[in-house]
């Protein structure tokens, strides 16, 4: 199998996660500056053999959707 990244977009920093190659765990790997995130996460993709990205997508806890939410998409 292959690894897996998670992303939690933010407006100021996104904090980036990557999984185990069996793809069950998740360990956090860095946080980055929102200003060129795509040349990191380039850089981590070749070097971590992603498959896949999965990006969370910021809701409040009644499930309405919050100022950042329309940015995920």
């Amino acid at each position: 199998m292959s690894k897996v990244i998670g992303i939690d977009y933010g407006k100021k920093r996104i904090g980036i996660a990557i999984s185990d190659i069996d793809q069950k765990i998740a360990f956090p790997l860095k946080t980055v500056e929102n200003n060129k995130p795509i040349q990191i996460l380039k850089k981590i993709i070749e070097n971590e053999k992603v498959a896949s990205i999965v990006v969370g997508v910021p809701i409040n806890l009644d499930g309405s959707n919050t100022d950042a939410t329309e940015m995920c998409f």
